[in-house]
């Protein structure tokens, strides 16, 4: 892994190139709220996936809070076939307080009911 990005480091980021963004959450968290652009890879996934995120130039993982991403990041620093850029989103989506976008999943299942 090459390092930790802030939130503010990877909205620059995005306005001048094109990395790719893997978000490891589960997929309620992600349909709920991700960054634009974004591709959903499940943590326990990243393996099956890895041959194909080895392409990228530039890889950014994000999770939650930083934690499960930054071991997604070494697991892709570490394929045989990667020579990219790998970094992490440090503090995860919890830190995100750039552009979201949503595909209609719920975060909060405590919420008050609607009447």
């Amino acid at each position: 892994m090459d390092g930790e990005l802030t939130a503010r480091d990877l909205e620059d980021l995005l306005v001048e190139s094109d990395p790719l963004v893997v978000d490891v959450r589960d997929g309620q968290s992600y349909r709920a709220r991700h960054i634009p652009d974004s591709e959903h890879v499940p943590f326990t996934e990243i393996p099956k996936a890895s041959d194909r995120i080895a392409r990228a130039d530039h890889v950014v993982t994000v999770c939650y809070e930083g934690v499960a991403s930054a071991k997604a990041a070494r697991l892709i620093a570490s394929h045989k076939d990667f020579d990219g850029v790998v970094e992490n989103l440090a503090g995860g989506m919890d830190a995100w307080e750039g552009p979201v976008d949503s595909d209609g999943g719920a975060t909060d299942d405590t919420s008050d009911p609607p009447f």
